[in-house]
């Protein structure tokens, strides 16, 4: 489909060319109902891979100034800055910075004692699951997981090791069914980072 073609080569140029996460977010949320699970899946995971490159960038953006202090100031003690609070924040430059964060599919994790942007895989989920195979649905799934519940915190486990159990028993399970997934390699990676934290417990949590 000639339409199709021009979607994807015009979100590939998006992608190469430096387009933050929230702008690709627009763009999928545009015309995701209009491609076919093939290329649902690689908008999404073209997506992701955007995400990853710019978390560090916008952790530094975060570290500017006085942002932690006001962020922290509007969300103390929560783990997850609270969104519906965003309008709150009085800097412009750092309220531009928090919705462009937001809008590119992340959540902010306060991790010893400062927020940080991580990606937000139940959003993925909750927005996209419906355009993809299962394949990438299940993975999906297994990556909200962490996300909901991140595994350490300041070197703390946050979940008892019956629920490491079942995330592990679970990415057994997607191991098996897609053995030539094109997300195995990074499952089989948070398999080992799961494992290895059941075998040995964390830093603040040993074994």
């Amino acid at each position: 489909n000639d339409n199709i073609d021009k979607l994807i080569k015009q979100y590939n140029e998006m992608a190469k060319s430096d387009n933050e996460p929230y702008t690709l977010v627009k763009f999928i949320d545009e015309n995701i109902k209009n491609v076919t699970e093939k290329e649902a899946v690689i908008m999404v995971l073209i997506l992701e891979e955007v995400q990853k490159e710019y978390t560090q960038r916008y952790a530094d953006e975060l570290f500017a100034d006085n942002n932690q202090s006001e962020l922290l100031n509007l969300s103390a003690g929560e783990l997850f800055f609270d969104e519906s609070k965003i309008e709150e924040i009085r800097n412009a430059d750092l309220k531009k910075l928090v919705k462009k964060i937001i809008g590119g599919k992340y959540k902010l994790v306060n991790i010893g004692g400062a927020f940080y942007p991580a990606i937000d895989y139940v959003k993925l989920k909750e927005s996209y699951s419906n355009y993809l195979p299962d394949e990438i649905k299940d993975y999906l799934e297994i990556k909200s997981q962490s996300s909901n519940v991140p595994k350490v915190i300041d070197g703390e486990m946050t979940v008892s090791y019956e629920e490491l159990a079942q995330r592990l028993i679970a990415i057994e399970n997607y191991v098996s069914k897609y053995p030539n997934g094109v997300k195995l390699q990074d499952v089989l990676r948070y398999y080992g980072e799961c494992l290895k934290l059941y075998l040995e417990g964390s830093t603040n949590s040993p074994i």
